[in-house]
């Protein structure tokens, strides 16, 4: 069901963004966003809260607009710019020492975030992912599954009584310029 977005979903939103990140193409930090949301939630009536919730408004009319298919994406929240970063201890000879950062438009990282949760509602309330699955799930995460991993692995051992090894090898880090397949044949 396409139901619209609401003001609360939009300021939840607005204030699990990550502040302190590299504006976008027209210099806006996501800050701006988070600003006007907890101005929001003080609910005074001063113009500043006004002003906020206008802004709050008319973002919120454009993303329902554009889910319910009446209108596209405004043209700038597609606009994105890719931005070469130094790697930490890197020399920056090579592409590899960079990586790649892209700057979207603030409003687009609010929508897809609004869409993110959206779905992910669904997608918890219909049960279409397996209990396993941990990564990128709200209470679950890629450690915790680790640790189960862990758990299961040792209360084997401990009921054949036998010893346990474990190695974690991640050789992108350790050996960037090694031809993997041939250390790991050898």
């Amino acid at each position: 069901q396409r139901r619209p977005f609401t003001l609360d979903e939009l300021v939840h939103v607005c204030l699990r963004l990550k502040l302190g990140n590299a504006p976008d193409r027209r210099n806006f930090y996501n800050d701006f966003w988070h600003k006007i949301a907890v101005r929001l939630i003080g609910e005074s009536a001063g113009k500043e809260w006004r002003e906020g919730r206008t802004i709050m408004e008319a973002m919120l009319a454009a993303v329902n607009a554009t889910l319910a298919g009446d209108i596209l994406a405004p043209e700038h929240w597609a606009m994105q710019m890719i931005v070469p970063v130094l790697k930490p201890m890197m020399l920056g000879h090579m592409p590899g020492d960079y990586r790649d950062v892209t700057l979207t438009s603030n409003e687009e990282k609010v929508f897809a975030k609004m869409l993110e949760l959206r779905l992910r509602e669904v997608v918890e309330e219909l049960g279409i992912l397996d209990s396993c699955q941990h990564g990128f799930r709200e209470g679950l995460s890629c450690d915790m599954a680790l640790w189960s991993l862990m758990s299961v692995i040792e209360r084997e051992a401990l009921l054949r009584k036998g010893k346990l090894f474990l190695v974690f090898w991640d050789v992108q880090k350790a050996f960037p310029s090694t031809w993997r397949e041939r250390l790991i044949h050898q």
